[in-house]
């Protein structure tokens, strides 16, 4: 069971709002949206990659957040940063804490 004493990290979502205008290319300029959470994470283990057909220059982690209305509207197609690194998020979730309790995203970053 997770708790609150667990969220020890912190993590970066980021979401392109509505558009704001044009670039000189006659591109559209979207807003950003960024919400910050307090975070528990979980490195996945060397096994579980494996099973998965991972590569090992991944890193594989699963993030544990407080589930909000905000944080349940999270997709794979946000920006996920933490500790320095762009993470991709490859699901989400809802753990089995309790229903709308907690939101479990997995992510991989490259490792440097």
């Amino acid at each position: 069971m997770t708790t609150a004493q667990e969220l020890d990290r912190s993590i970066t979502i980021e979401r392109l709002g509505a558009e704001v205008g044009r670039n000189e290319m006659n591109e559209p300029v979207y807003d950003k949206v960024v919400t910050k959470y307090r975070a528990k994470r979980v490195d996945v283990s060397d096994g579980e990659k494996f099973q998965a057909g991972g590569v090992g220059g991944f890193l594989s982690a699963r993030f544990t957040i407080r589930s909000s209305d905000r944080s349940r509207t999270i997709v794979a197609s946000d920006q996920m940063f933490h500790d320095g690194k762009r993470w991709n998020i490859v699901g989400i979730k809802e753990t089995q804490d309790g229903r709308n309790r907690f939101r479990e995203i997995t992510a991989t970053a490259e490792n440097d």
